[in-house]
């Protein structure tokens, strides 16, 4: 064996333990001989402290024989299982049948005795010789300094250890929050719009409140539930709700309850935390721990820190959640792992002292502990803290289906004073699809603020629809247009909102304005009719003549010229083709361009570019065909829109439709007088592009509109529906002309003059955004 092996090496240094420690006692008795006995040499304290104390002799003999002994046990294992088997001999039978725990813990306790005894034994010895004379020399002196050394000593290990203490105690607090069963008032009938996920957990509050249901044949009480999904979609509420159907204690987390400066305090936190759980459930039967936002406790995966931020949640399934992300502190994360399902140990000074001595220890207590979280973040959580045990359920709580919005919009409704209707709620739960129950509720509120501002005491149709406005587009700019670009947007916008009314059926128009917003200089808000999980080659189609009609629109009113506005239109219709006729089947070829270029293979196969082109002019043809037919209804709608800057989708309807409308009379705009009138318009702003004067404003056109106009004159046309699937550019909306058009027309002329006044102010009525065509 070398000398130099780490094996030698360690067994030299346990065999000369007992010598260092008789070394630090000659040591410290040369030092009490030195300090007591003036004018005298370090080499004369040793040899003085040698010589007076005998025990030293004995002890530093003992040591070199412990030490050589150890070493010849280990050198040599026959002796040393000789010599254990001797004194096990020694040992009573009843001692040997002991736990080896139990052995240990004896062993432990005699050689604390034996020190014990031996420090009294070599103190006695002391006292008795001339080193304890030369001590109680120096000794002497003490009493002058000793007092104000303690005292000293004191007061700064207080002042130190007192701030300590304090700022653990400090920061150590807060960010937990206990609410009784008292005061918990929310309970399942106050959670709207979630009906599918609150069946679930119904389910796990019937084992928490009655645990003999499931415990009884062998289960156990589910201890973790996770909800996620987007923001606003009620998973606190849920939670809260839980607590209170359970009559237990509602614990709420903060998000940042654990972060904190220093390390350890996180920590701290968790233990306290699950101190106070568990003495709340003892009292209590159960309690509720929720922690929002519970993607701040992070992964113990690391390197991979923003690919769980940049994941969205909602492509992410439930039964597979993969842990991309890195956050929070990871003793924080740790310590919450082990307290949601740890070793449970007995608890108590009798039951150690019972497992100390061997005997059976009673078992640990039963906590009822249920865990609830809520993120919008799943892929961020580490795989250990979802896993059966610590989260045994996993529920998505999404959007809210129409039926679930109905009940919502009612549920807050019924709060305050309102004058809809049940169809007019129903209405407007279509129109908020994808509305979160933060959402509505915010609608509501919205709503009321309005209904205030205009000294009304309930809530009416046109304050929801300011409302649902404002809160989905915010508020205008306020940017006055010149006017030729004023009818340039307007132009570009009745374009699109005239393709959409002849073409969609699954869309309807919600809101047109040409009122300038952060992002856009007009817009036309569609939204879906029904609440649709799939899309078809047809509705495809017709979204890309939709975005394709304001640059066949702009071209053929001003003369084959036409805006960069069409640049975002042109983007949406041309993804919209490279996917149908490279992706989803919807082309000439069924190829899947991804998949053949992911398998090596070149675009060249496929000739992307020119199918996507083929797409797009043919829908351009067609589109800018039906444009053609029906120039007097886009030239109607541009006009209104220069008057009223803002229409919502009804009153679009109506003037396509030459009926009465709910801030607007679309037949005011039937009749080749009145396309006579609107073309002499818009040449007039066509000229005033390089001329820059305007003869005529909007409301001046309109006023003569309306002097030409004669209630009850004209027929009321039947709706325009196109069946699904029918090709751009087929049909027409063409409306018969009037019979008595030129009837009466001296009269007429002699009202061209009349004032019509200002139409009434819009309502300012908009659609979602899920599909804008924006100029």
């Amino acid at each position: 064996m070398n000398a130099s092996s780490p094996h030698l090496g360690s067994l030299l240094g346990k065999a000369s333990r007992p010598l260092r420690s008789v070394l630090l006692l000659w040591v410290l008795l040369a030092a009490a001989t030195y300090w007591g006995t003036p004018r005298i040499s370090v080499r004369d304290s040793f040899a003085t402290a040698y010589n007076d104390n005998g025990f030293l002799q004995l002890f530093l003999g003992l040591a070199l024989g412990s030490g050589a002994l150890q070493v010849l046990m280990r050198l040599l294992p026959s002796v040393r299982e000789a010599l254990l088997a001797a004194l096990s001999g020694l040992l009573p039978s009843r001692l040997r049948a002991l736990p080896l725990y139990t052995r240990r813990q004896l062993k432990g306790a005699l050689r604390l005795m034996v020190l014990v005894g031996l420090f009294f034994w070599v103190l006695s010895k002391i006292r008795g010789g001339r080193t304890g004379q030369l001590i109680s020399a120096g000794l002497s002196q003490l009493p002058l300094q000793l007092p104000a050394w303690l005292f000293q000593g004191a007061l700064t290990l207080g002042i130190v250890a007192g701030q300590f203490l304090l700022l653990f105690f400090v920061l150590s607090r807060g960010g937990i929050a206990v609410y009784l069963p008292e005061e918990i008032k929310t309970n399942f009938s106050m959670v709207w719009g979630q009906d599918a996920v609150l069946g679930k957990v119904k389910e796990v509050v019937t084992y928490l409140k009655s645990p003999e249901i499931i415990e009884s044949r062998g289960g156990h009480v589910p201890g973790g539930v996770l909800l996620w999904g987007p923001p606003g979609t009620g998973k606190t509420l849920i939670a809260e709700a839980v607590a209170g159907e359970t009559a237990t204690p509602f614990v709420l987390v903060e998000p940042a309850a654990f972060q904190n400066m220093f390390v350890g305090i996180g920590p701290l936190k968790v233990r306290n935390l699950y101190k106070k759980l568990r003495k709340l459930s003892e009292v209590y039967g159960g309690v509720v721990v929720f922690f929002d936002e519970a993607d701040v406790l992070g992964s113990r995966s690391r390197g991979q820190a923003d690919a769980g931020l940049r994941a969205e949640p909602q492509e992410v399934g439930p039964e597979r959640l993969k842990v991309v992300a890195m956050g929070g502190d990871l003793g924080i994360l740790n310590s919450i792992l082990a307290n949601m399902q740890g070793v449970r140990t007995p608890k108590g000074l009798l039951n150690r002292v019972r497992r100390s001595l061997g005997l059976p220890v009673s078992p640990p207590p039963k906590y009822r502990i249920l865990h609830m979280m809520a993120t919008n973040m799943p892929n961020a959580l580490d795989p250990a803290l979802l896993r059966p045990g610590r989260i045994d359920r996993i529920f998505r709580v999404g959007y809210p289906s129409r039926e679930g919005r109905i009940r919502t919009f009612q549920g807050y409704l019924a709060k305050v004073r309102h004058n809809l209707s049940d169809e007019q709620v129903a209405e407007l739960a279509v129109m908020t699809t994808n509305a979160t129950g933060a959402v509505i509720k915010d609608i509501v509120n919205e709503a009321l603020i309005s209904s205030l501002r205009e000294g009304r005491d309930e809530i009416t149709w046109v304050d929801f629809l300011n409302a649902k406005r404002l809160k989905e587009f915010g508020p205008p700019e306020g940017v006055e247009y010149v006017p030729f670009e004023r009818h340039a947007v307007a132009v570009h916008e009745a374009c699109h909102a005239f393709a959409a009314w002849k073409l969609r059926n699954h869309l309807t128009i919600d809101t047109v304005t040409i009122e300038k917003g952060q992002d856009y200089l007009g817009m036309v808000a569609s939204r879906p009719t029904e609440d649709l999980f799939t899309r078809w080659r047809s509705e495809y189609r017709i979204d890309i003549a939709v975005a394709l009609s304001s640059l066949a629109g702009e071209r053929l009113f001003f003369d084959g010229d036409s805006t960069s506005g069409v640049a975002g239109d042109l983007d949406q219709a041309t993804r919209l083709a490279a996917l149908m006729t490279g992706r989803w089947g919807m082309g000439e070829s069924i190829a899947s361009r991804n998949a053949l270029v992911e398998s090596g293979m070149t675009d060249d196969v496929l000739d992307s570019p020119r199918r996507v082109e083929d797409l797009l002019r043919e829908v351009f043809d067609e589109v800018s065909q039906m444009i053609v037919k029906d120039r007097q209804l886009v030239l109607a709608l541009a006009h209104a829109l220069e008057h009223l800057k803002t229409l919502a989708g009804p009153d679009v309807v109506a003037l396509f439709e030459r009926r009465p409308g709910l801030f607007l009379d679309g037949r005011v705009y039937a009749g080749e007088t009145a396309g006579r009138i609107l073309e002499e318009y818009h040449e007039e702003l066509k000229a005033s592009r390089f001329a820059m004067v305007v003869t005529r404003t909007p409301a001046e056109v309109a006023a003569v509109l309306r002097s030409r106009f004669v209630p009850g004159e004209w027929p009321v046309p039947p709706e325009t529906n196109v069946p699904a699937g029918t090709e751009v550019g087929s049909g027409s909306s063409d409306v018969p002309a009037p019979s008595n058009e030129d009837a009466d027309s001296a009269s007429r002329d002699s009202r061209e003059d009349d004032a019509w006044g200002e139409w009434p102010a819009p309502g300012g009525g908009t659609g979602q955004l899920d599909n804008p065509d924006e100029g």
